[in-house]
């Protein structure tokens, strides 16, 4: 590469880890799509300085349907708990995407913002 050759433009399909924010209101961030290597990790982390932390957990769904067990393993009827890190199920297909919301008890929680990750190449 020569010193005047751009860069190629790789955007977010960086392949690794996903983080998402989650402030009190049940708002997750980034609402971009995050790409996550089959073997990664989704982190969901609390959003500093908002006054109060969501008590709520964090869902991964497909058609509507919650699919925490089958993306990273956690017992039938659960989901992700804010501020813990989950690794991705070896068993979840290459190309797969679910979106990310936030619930409150099994509710998801109305008007807030989503993210969403892609799984693999």
């Amino acid at each position: 590469m020569t010193r005047n050759q751009l860069v190629p433009n790789v955007g977010n399909k960086l392949l690794g880890n996903a983080i998402f924010t989650v402030d009190g209101d049940g708002n997750i961030t980034p609402e971009a799509m995050q790409y996550v290597s089959g073997s990664g990790t989704i982190v969901t982390q609390h959003k500093t300085g908002c006054g109060s932390q969501f008590g709520g957990h964090v869902c991964a769904r497909q058609d509507d349907e919650c699919q925490c067990p089958a993306l990273v393993g956690v017992a039938s009827g659960t989901h992700m708990a804010v501020g813990q890190g989950y690794t991705i199920s070896s068993s979840v297909s290459s190309g797969s995407e679910f979106e990310i919301y936030a619930l409150s008890g099994s509710d998801p929680v109305p008007n807030t913002t989503n993210g969403s990750i892609h799984v693999g190449d």
